[in-house]
């Protein structure tokens, strides 16, 4: 009944103000206590066409995250190129463009490839959700669900996206000290590709120098 009652349609002061919310969102705090302003908070795009759904889903997770909500695949994308979101909820039935023809652009761009994808569908079956996944998308929900079962994936996939970046950052990091070091080093040295090819795919700068050729 709680959920239900969500759906019903509010007095128009509230509308305007709910509208607002979406953009201008107040300060909550995190599990320690502290007050957590809207530009700490990952930001989430919506994506429904039916305005009842958008809007209750916006509802649900402002609570926690920047929303922004669209109606349409071609609005995520415009969406997207202005601000990075961390996480995309997608309806597979969009005008114009759909959930699946949605993923696959997101996926093709590097810019984008990572940004965790959850689609939304009325389908049930294990078909239809492996023909989710198999898009590219990171998980698929059927509805109805309940908003606490939405909620949980949404933190989960936020959460498994947070520990990855950090794991890309630690990498890079090693990568670029090795670097560093190899190209400070009086010896020649390359990377080749183990096998009987052996391709080299990196030198380190004393190796330019010495041979006097360039990548």
């Amino acid at each position: 009944m709680e959920e239900a009652l969500r759906w019903l349609p509010e007095p128009d002061t509230e509308n305007a103000a709910g509208a607002n919310s979406l953009t201008q969102l107040p300060a909550v705090s995190d599990s320690s206590g502290q007050a957590q302003t809207s530009e700490e908070r990952p930001r989430v795009i919506v994506a429904d066409d039916n305005a009842d759904m958008r809007h209750y889903l916006a509802r649900l997770l402002s609570e926690k995250y920047d929303v922004q909500a669209v109606a349409d695949g071609n609005a995520v994308l415009a969406t997207v190129r202005e601000i990075r979101p961390n996480l995309i909820l997608s309806d597979v039935m969009l005008p114009g463009l759909d959930g699946y023809g949605l993923v696959k652009p997101l996926r093709a761009s590097a810019a984008t490839r990572t940004i965790p994808i959850i689609l939304l569908s009325a389908r049930a079956g294990e078909e239809s959700r492996l023909d989710g996944l198999d898009t590219g998308a990171d998980d698929y929900l059927v509805k109805p669900f309940s908003a606490r079962e939405m909620m949980a994936r949404v933190q989960s996939l936020l959460r498994l996206a947070r520990v990855r970046q950090e794991a890309e950052a630690a990498v890079r990091e090693v990568e670029e000290r090795f670097r560093t070091m190899a190209d400070n080093i009086p010896q020649l040295a390359w990377i080749a590709d183990a096998g009987t090819e052996g391709q080299v795919h990196w030198f380190n700068q004393n190796w330019f120098r010495y041979t006097g050729t360039t990548l």
